[in-house]
């Protein structure tokens, strides 16, 4: 217990929570940055939805209109499209990516934030058996000094009474100094 006491000592309280505090103001600006993010990756979601759903249109209304031959000389400029496509859809994927990674560490500091109002309790619990064990040391420390104080009383007692006797003894042998005392 007592390496534990000592161990909180040294902890730098006032740091901690000016930390802390630090912390939890970039943790509400993150997740409003990240919330801020979600809602605009929903909406480019959307948009590229619907630029899907108007390219397939465009391309079956391509196919309806023109003949075959035709066709076949727009084909290397529908795969250059298709291949620019693929590769917006690949980044978008890659960003979602990111951001997702970027959400777990704001739970991550969330959980830290929890972690911050753990360590209060405990400090809390820590001064609260602080108090207890210093009442009890003080009881315990004077509880000694009453029975050190008795015996003290009672060995002055016996003392002052054994003096007081000695006393006596003495004061008769002063006055009848042939006389032995005890014998009759």
């Amino acid at each position: 217990m007592e390496a534990v006491t000592k161990a909180w000592d040294t902890v730098d309280w006032e740091r901690l929570q000016v930390g802390m505090k630090i912390l939890s103001e970039n943790i509400h600006h993150i997740q409003a940055r990240v919330e801020a993010e979600v809602a605009a990756l929903g909406v480019r979601q959307d948009d590229s939805d619907a630029r899907k759903e108007r390219l397939v249109g465009e391309s079956n209304a391509y196919k309806d209109r023109t003949n075959k031959e035709n066709r076949k000389l727009a084909i290397p400029l529908i795969k250059a499209f298709q291949n620019e496509f693929e590769g917006l859809l690949a980044r978008s994927s890659a960003v979602n990516q990111l951001l997702l990674t970027s959400v777990d560490q704001s739970s991550i500091c969330q959980d830290f934030r929890g972690k911050d109002v753990k360590v209060r309790k405990l400090k809390d619990k820590l001064a609260k058996l602080e108090s207890e064990q210093d009442t009890f040391i003080e009881n315990a420390v004077s509880e000694v000094e009453k029975k050190a104080e008795l015996e003290l009383n009672s060995r002055l007692a016996e003392i002052t009474e054994e003096r007081d006797k000695m006393k006596e003894q003495h004061d008769i042998q002063h006055e009848y100094p042939g006389e032995k005392l005890g014998h009759s």
